[in-house]
């Protein structure tokens, strides 16, 4: 039984671990064939080809998570909706603290991006 329960226990936390690791996109916008290139921008001026804004997306890394972490995920949820290029559009750091519960503090990051599609 002792078993049972620490095996059902490591699971439970190696799926927590997992998710805080995952850094989620939201995004709203068309979707076209999965693509297998997106270039990426930080600067709308750098774009020198036509293109047309298909979606805005919106990456989020809690617990520390890095902005590189949630580039790769701004990509990879990019390819999937066929965007041709990312645009990222700013970033964001927020400390959310609770003076009644100072052990329970927690840094979220936020990357906003623009997925575009060359005409």
């Amino acid at each position: 039984m002792k078993t049972h329960n620490f095996r059902l226990s490591a699971v439970v936390v190696l799926v927590m671990l997992l998710a805080m690791g995952c850094a989620p996109v939201s995004y709203i916008g068309n979707s076209y064939e999965p693509t297998d290139n997106v270039d990426l921008y930080f600067s709308v001026d750098d774009i020198k080809m036509e293109y047309t804004v298909i979606g805005h997306a919106l990456g989020v890394g809690g617990w520390q998570k890095n902005h590189k972490g949630i580039k790769e995920a701004l990509i990879k949820d990019a390819k999937e909706n066929g965007a041709d290029a990312v645009l990222i559009t700013g970033m964001d750091r927020e400390v959310i603290w609770q003076p009644w519960r100072p052990w329970d503090w927690h840094v979220d990051n936020e990357v906003t991006a623009l997925f575009l599609k060359y005409k």
